[in-house]
């Protein structure tokens, strides 16, 4: 029990991390933010591949109708 929450808490970390080097430069990081990106990391996560996913789709389908 105590390594899944381990794991989870890591991996929350790291894309906490990865908010704090690649974040925009408009939006400071702060506590809250940190908390919220550690402890709720699987909402944000989802959601950004879930737009990734739906972005790279809409290109594709751009690309092979020739829109570009």
């Amino acid at each position: 029990m105590i390594e899944n929450i381990a794991i989870y808490l890591f991996f929350g970390t790291m894309w906490s991390l990865y908010w704090e080097s690649f974040g925009p430069e408009e939006y400071p990081m702060n506590n809250s933010k940190r908390f919220r990106y550690i402890f709720f990391w699987p909402i944000g996560t989802s959601i950004w591949v879930i737009g990734f996913t739906i972005g790279f789709i809409h290109h594709l389908i751009r690309l092979f109708r020739g829109e570009e």
